[in-house]
């Protein structure tokens, strides 16, 4: 990995972790991430007017990438949203952000899109879900897996599969844009132009899960009337987040170390958690932020 594409992810992890903050407080549902990513696309409509022309250029491959990453958004909001409502963000947002670095790599190595992993990177990789599993438990010997086998963990399951999902599309769509001699874009321009249609594949799965129920179109009404700046915040952010992380996909190789070294979300979440939210510090906790470190370490020089 460059230098570039570790302080792109730095700075999409400090993101990350604040709206996922942010929206535990809120207990967000489908309707509230339906509204965030409403209005957090708008904030790339400028660079859309622009360039609108350069969508001609687009092969097909890209808009059924872009499809289906907004498929797998979908499902990942959808069971976001669920897993906030019913369970303990210490053991939800763990599995959510540590699964799919193990989903990534099998599927890219499935569908024939991924690269040698070097022991070293494979390494990282494990010790970040060892850390990951280990920040929920107060005590080692006190582990429960009935924590781990229930409803809420099976969404945090789903979620986690939408974000590989998701980055497993958005990496072979950029890849088909970027050899393109007919788009030309700096990356920021053309990562700008691929998000938007991704988001806009994502608002109208993500509408027609809405308008499925009684109860989330009464839900989405009250977001609106209610909760219209807290959206337009979490959206800004959202998107800004993942736009760092679709431009640091440039700089790499492999997108499985991307998905990897994200994952310093969790340590700053968990020390956020502890700083502003006065959770309680488990040596646990802090083991498992520092078996973190050093995976996240492993992967990055890997």
């Amino acid at each position: 990995m460059t230098v570039t594409a570790i302080l792109l992810i730095i700075l999409s992890a400090f993101l990350h972790a604040g709206w996922n903050l942010v929206s535990k407080k809120e207990v967000p549902s489908i309707s509230y991430f339906f509204l965030a990513n409403l209005f957090g696309s708008a904030l790339f409509l400028p660079m859309v007017f622009l360039h609108w022309q350069m969508y001609f250029f687009f092969p097909v491959q890209v808009w059924i990438c872009a499809f289906i990453s907004g498929a797998f958004l979908t499902m990942y909001f959808y069971s976001l949203a669920k897993t906030f409502q019913s369970g303990d963000l210490s053991i939800v947002y763990p599995i959510v952000r540590s699964a799919p670095i193990i989903i990534v790599p099998f599927f890219s190595f499935i569908i024939g899109t991924g690269h040698k992993i070097s022991i070293q990177s494979l390494g990282g990789m494990i010790l970040i879900t060892v850390g990951c599993f280990l920040l929920p438990m107060t005590q080692i010997q006190k582990i429960q897996f009935r924590d781990y086998i229930n409803i809420t963990v099976g969404f945090a399951l789903l979620a986690a599969i939408g974000t590989a999902g998701y980055n497993i599309a958005d990496d072979q769509a950029l890849t088909y844009l970027r050899a393109n001699a007919h788009i030309n874009l700096n990356n920021f321009e053309l990562t700008t132009l691929y998000f938007f249609i991704e988001a806009m594949s994502s608002f109208l799965c993500l509408l027609v899960v809405i308008l499925m129920t009684r109860r989330n179109r009464q839900d989405l009404l009250y977001k609106i009337r209610h909760k219209k700046k807290n959206t337009i915040l979490l959206g800004v952010t959202i998107y800004t987040t993942y736009t760092l992380v679709l431009i640091s996909m440039a700089y790499v190789n492999n997108v499985s170390y991307v998905v990897a070294f994200r994952q310093l979300s969790i340590p700053l979440g968990a020390i956020a958690g502890v700083l502003i939210l006065k959770e309680s510090c488990y040596r646990t906790k802090v083991i498992g932020i520092c078996v973190l470190l050093i995976g996240l370490l492993l992967v990055s020089t890997g």
